[in-house]
């Protein structure tokens, strides 16, 4: 990508939760979704909707959803995507919030317009 993107929504996924996502972030303006996986690859999807983004960052994980299942068929085959350099990735240790605050930051900054 060639310019910065502000990724206004992290949700990290605990390590139960999925054996290979580790990270999602989304940002809203940009429509970019980054997904950090287990073994340390970043890639970036572009042109990824709102409410496409919004379904993996807020259903609850543990409700026989599959973050994993969602990824390989909502997101890997629809959106064109690259691997971030590792240089590129600030190391930042962000907190998960309840599902429900995900939902508020989604909704206040417009994702699901």
């Amino acid at each position: 990508m060639s310019k910065a993107v502000n990724f206004d929504i992290t949700r990290r996924v605990p390590a139960g939760k999925s054996s290979q996502i580790a990270k999602l972030e989304y940002s809203t303006d940009a429509k970019v979704l980054r997904v950090e996986f287990r073994n340390g690859g970043t890639y970036d999807y572009t042109n990824v909707p709102n409410a496409v983004a919004a379904t993996g960052i807020i259903i609850e994980i543990g409700t026989g959803f599959s973050i994993g299942q969602w990824l390989n068929q909502q997101i890997k085959p629809h959106f064109p995507y690259t691997k971030v350099a590792k240089e590129l990735i600030p190391d930042l240790e962000l907190e998960s919030k309840p599902t429900d605050e995900y939902w508020a930051d989604i909704h206040t900054k417009g994702a699901m317009r």
